[in-house]
């Protein structure tokens, strides 16, 4: 291979190295980002106001 073609490729290689190297660990047992978290797997759609409706108004208003 030609120097300038190494030159041109070795900084996706490198990075692509580090990736693996970073994340292999986290994907070989099977953890998939963002989606293993210990929160609720079912969310059921709300039939009526909540608690904190006022306050995500109040927020919502402010964030204009």
């Amino acid at each position: 291979m030609p120097k300038e073609r190494l030159e041109h490729w070795l900084p996706a290689l490198w990075a692509g190295f580090l990736t693996v190297l970073v994340a292999g660990p986290w994907l070989l047992p099977g953890y998939i980002f963002g989606t293993d978290f210990s929160g609720p797997r079912h969310y059921t759609f709300p039939n009526g106001p909540s608690s904190y409706d006022g306050l995500q108004f109040v927020l919502a208003a402010l964030g204009l």
